[in-house]
C-alpha cells in the first residue's frame, strides 16, 4: 500500500471534516509537509522554512571554515585582509 499525504493549505486553522481519495483511497491530511527541502505549514507561514535554511547556510559556512582553516587556504584571510 502506498501513503498519500497531502497539506491543504488555508489561512487559519478552520474545523472543516473534507476527506480525499484517490481511486477509492483515503489521503491523509497534515499539518506540515517538507518539499525540495523547504517545510511548509499549512497556514502558509515560512517562519519554519526561513528558520531551516537559516540553519543550513550556517552550517554550510561553519564547514567550509573549518576546511579552509584545516587545509592551510588562505582565502577567508586574505579576503577579510584586502576589503
Amino acid at each position: 500500500m502506498l501513503l498519500m499525504l497531502l497539506c491543504v493549505f488555508e489561512k487559519r486553522k478552520q474545523g472543516h471534516t473534507l476527506e480525499w481519495f484517490i481511486n477509492n483511497e483515503t489521503i491523509e491530511e497534515v499539518d506540515h509537509c517538507t518539499y525540495l527541502g523547504v517545510k511548509l505549514v499549512k497556514t502558509g507561514n515560512l517562519r519554519f522554512a526561513l528558520k531551516a535554511l537559516n540553519e543550513q547556510a550556517l552550517r554550510a559556512f561553519n564547514t567550509l571554515l573549518f576546511i579552509c582553516k584545516h587545509v592551510s587556504l588562505d582565502i577567508f584571510y586574505w579576503s577579510v585582509q584586502n576589503t
